[in-house]
């Protein structure tokens, strides 16, 4: 279970910082100005915003099993449709969909450890759970420019769709965990 939430939070790291190593190569090919990058770039966040007390109740409502699921679902469309934007309101709305799977990740990772954990078993599995999204967001951050953008030839729509592919590949592995 644990190793099912810590992928899925991996994933909401990875795909939250996907984008900050690809700006020049994004605004080059888009034509975007440093303005639009940066509310592309913040849609994300003003979505949770809105969207975190709708997903609490619906996490509540689906359960642990299903929430995180279509969590992780939400953020790796978000990615492969980041991948596949050809203008600004494209890519913003790709991005505005990660806001609507993180919170139902981030308020379903607590809710799992809670159901499956006791005792100090519960915080060492918080303590663990905790460093997903961090080592999802150094990954994108340390990864992107020096070794995966070259190896896909620049292709950094590809990449973003890769990005996205892990975080759907989560939501799957976790799906097989939580039906045990």
């Amino acid at each position: 279970m644990l190793a099912g939430v810590w992928l899925c939070y991996m994933g909401f790291g990875l795909s939250m910082a996907s984008l900050a190593p690809l700006v020049s190569e994004i605004e080059s090919d888009l034509g975007f100005s440093h303005s639009a990058m940066g509310t592309i770039m913040g849609a994300w966040q003003f979505v949770y915003i809105f969207a975190a007390i709708p997903c609490g109740i619906l996490l509540d409502r689906l359960g642990s099993r299903w929430g995180l699921a279509i969590g992780a679902l939400i953020i790796g469309l978000s990615g492969i449709f980041r991948g596949c934007a050809q203008e600004y309101v494209h890519l913003l709305a790709a991005v505005a969909l990660f806001g609507i799977g993180g919170p139902l990740i981030s308020a379903g990772a607590p809710k799992v450890v809670s159901e499956h954990f006791r005792g100090s078993t519960r915080g060492f599995a918080m303590g663990i759970y905790i460093t997903g999204p961090g080592i999802g967001a150094m990954a994108a951050l340390l990864l992107t420019q020096p070794l995966v953008l070259p190896m896909l030839e620049g292709n950094w729509r590809l990449l973003l769709q890769i990005w996205g592919g892990v975080s759907l590949a989560s939501g799957v592995f976790w799906l097989a965990v939580a039906a045990r």
